[in-house]
């Protein structure tokens, strides 16, 4: 991924959806370990924040984490005098476990990670420079509240739609799939661009039977993250629509996105089982039964049942 967007990246916040399609491309090719297999999921991060930025930056990723680098090293050293040894002392501490930590996780996409990091850095300087406090502080309180809108803004200010969103989630869980889908639709202009949102309502819609509703709020859901949940819904979709060509892309690319997962597999089995598709079937029965387990479960455990259960069929 590095090397084809080295200079102008995936894009800002693109990582997720690049990072898949790779990871599509590279278990479709065959080759890969057991331990890769067992070890791929849905990734959102890649678990360094100064990796993930020069990768969905290029260029401007590398000098910014470079920038960064020096910002740490000149608010670290050369202390001034007069400082309260207590707090500065906290502060230096602090920025030094979040830019470490940060090489290991996703430090930075957290709120309260990023509020500590900048809270530190102002306290440092302003103690280092012996500015007064009432400015800088002003700065700070400014960027608290500029970071604090980002993250909680939306859900100010489509409070009530975020409201209904969560009954419609609990309607959704006890079964009542057509007031669900009914909550949604009212909401849905506001909250189109909600993952989370989006998520729940092409998921009601699967379940409430409108397949050319789902398949078109699943295409906006993935423009903004795909999985291999989302393609296995779409695949599910094209079922019930009789769309079994566009089904068996869609599964196939569940399949390859995280290939440790049973529940795709199962769906293309049953398929092209019912398609007379036989020789796919046995195929894809096979590879059900030769998959290793990821984690014990009763799906699973049914799932492989069924499968050696269809399979002496196949056979005869």
């Amino acid at each position: 991924m590095l090397n084809e967007h080295f200079i102008n990246g995936v894009g800002w916040g693109k990582f997720p959806n690049s990072y898949m399609h790779y990871q599509e491309k590279y278990f479709e090719s065959g080759k890969y370990t057991i331990s890769e297999l067992l070890l791929a999921g849905n990734i959102h991060y890649v678990y360094n924040d100064y990796y993930q930025v020069i990768l969905e930056l290029g260029i401007i990723g590398v000098a910014i984490v470079i920038g960064y680098g020096f910002l740490i090293y000149f608010t670290i050293s050369n202390p001034g005098k007069n400082i309260g040894v207590s707090l500065y002392q906290v502060a230096i501490f602090n920025l030094i476990a979040l830019s470490v930590a940060a090489i290991f996780t996703y430090v930075f996409e957290v709120l309260w990670f990023q509020l500590v990091l900048i809270l530190s850095v102002v306290y440092i300087w302003q103690q280092k420079l012996s500015l007064k406090s009432g400015r800088v502080w002003l700065v700070a309180i400014f960027i608290t509240g500029a970071l604090m809108a980002h993250h909680y803004g939306k859900y100010i200010l489509h409070y009530q739609a975020y409201q209904q969103t969560s009954e419609a989630r609990l309607l959704f869980k006890q079964g009542f799939y057509d007031e669900a889908v009914k909550l949604c639709s009212e909401n849905y202009t506001r909250l189109r661009h909600d993952e989370k949102f989006l998520s729940l309502y092409s998921e009601a819609l699967l379940y409430n039977g409108n397949f050319e509703r789902c398949e078109r709020v699943l295409a906006e859901l993935i423009a903004i993250r795909n999985n291999y949940i989302y393609q296995r819904w779409l695949g599910q979709c094209y079922i019930e629509q009789k769309r079994y060509n566009q089904a068996e892309v869609a599964l196939i690319k569940a399949i390859n996105m995280v290939p440790n997962r049973f529940s795709p597999r199962f769906d293309l089995f049953n398929l092209y089982i019912g398609q007379k598709q036989y020789n796919k079937a046995y195929s894809t029965g096979n590879a059900i039964m030769q998959l290793p387990v990821k984690v014990p479960s009763s799906i699973t455990a049914f799932i492989k049942k069924q499968t050696a259960e269809r399979m002496i069929y196949l056979k005869k």
